[in-house]
């Protein structure tokens, strides 16, 4: 599958019940290969429950906008959650069927990228 496939896919929970598009994938690095390149592979998928559109650069928490833009960019991707790789339980006709007990995280990237898994919020904090 190429992963722009998956980009406006619909996504539901193990309850069939409509989450949201998938908007966005979070890559992560993994060890660096003898030929100096460094392959990366799927962390997991942002779901946007009231938006298909992506962040548009502004997933940052330090990232600068206008007012008006992180305001707009705010109200447009509230709700908006991160899904670990591992809670996607199949992929169907352009329907990502999210694993029963999936946890949502905050699809907002921290400041400091380094940030290890076990350090995540989850979207209610």
């Amino acid at each position: 599958m190429i992963l722009g496939d998956l980009l406006r896919c619909s996504a539901y929970d193990s309850d069939a019940t409509f989450v949201g598009h998938v908007i966005d994938a979070r890559l992560r690095a993994t060890a660096l290969e003898a030929g100096g390149c460094l392959p990366t592979e799927i962390y997991g998928l942002i779901i946007g429950p009231h938006s298909s559109t992506s962040f548009l650069g502004y997933e940052r928490e330090t990232t600068r906008a206008p007012w008006i833009v992180d305001r707009l960019m705010r109200w447009h991707h509230r709700g908006t959650f991160l899904v670990v790789w591992a809670d996607v339980e199949m992929i169907v006709d352009q329907r990502v069927h999210l694993r029963p007990g999936y946890r949502r995280y905050r699809a907002v990237l921290p400041p400091d990228q380094r940030r290890r898994a076990g350090e995540m919020r989850t979207a209610d904090s």
